[in-house]
């Protein structure tokens, strides 16, 4: 029994770090538009 719930608690946790994964991709993705939009911007 306390090995399942261990086996549970590390799925979970590789689903949390998955998901900030794919948060950081996704940030990093808005900065790269918003420096985008920014330097459009700045140039009129």
């Amino acid at each position: 029994e306390v090995k399942e719930e261990l086996s549970a608690q590390k799925s979970q946790i590789s689903k949390i770090v998955q998901n900030q994964k794919v948060m950081a991709a996704k940030q990093d993705e808005m900065s790269v538009d918003l420096k985008a939009i920014l330097s459009i911007l700045s140039h009129r």
